[in-house]
């Protein structure tokens, strides 16, 4: 017969004593990781994105200040030929033909020179000039649109 040594007893083990980790305990974890995973990429996606929108809106109000400067020094009565210039976005130039630079490519522009009376009603003066209307779109969104009175000059 065996005799029973009271220093070794034998140790039984029980479910509730059992150390790991259960295959649902995984999935439950991969799950939520990928969610998480999925919440960050949608973030810098979202991100990007606006990032992007806003730098096209600084470029479209710099071509778009641009083109109403070079208005600005063409002599008045040369200003009316400008009506209707249209220039597609990747084919913008100065008025004397020079290409803008590659981060332009996506931006395009328009000009409207409209004959207009502007009057001051508390002092009963009316100056006679052209309104000059500037926009600046990527094909599908107006970026800037900029307006400027410019007055006819007297002789």
């Amino acid at each position: 017969m065996r005799k029973s040594d009271p220093s070794r007893t034998r140790r039984t083990v029980t479910r509730s004593s059992r150390r790991g980790l259960t295959l649902l305990e995984s999935l439950i974890a991969t799950t939520i990781l990928s969610v998480v995973v999925l919440a960050v990429a949608a973030a810098l996606n979202a991100s990007q994105k606006l990032a992007y929108e806003g730098r096209q809106r600084v470029m479209g109000v710099n071509a778009a200040d641009d083109m109403m400067v070079e208005l600005m020094t063409v002599p008045y009565a040369e200003l009316k030929t400008y009506n209707g210039l249209t220039q597609a976005p990747g084919a913008m130039a100065t008025i004397d033909g020079t290409a803008y630079p590659e981060t332009y490519t996506n931006i395009g522009r328009s000009v409207e020179v409209v004959a207009e009376n502007i009057t001051e009603p508390g002092m009963g003066i009316t100056v006679a000039g052209v309104m000059i209307t500037v926009r600046a779109d990527d094909g599908d969104h107006t970026l800037a649109e900029l307006s400027a009175f410019r007055p006819e000059p007297q002789s």
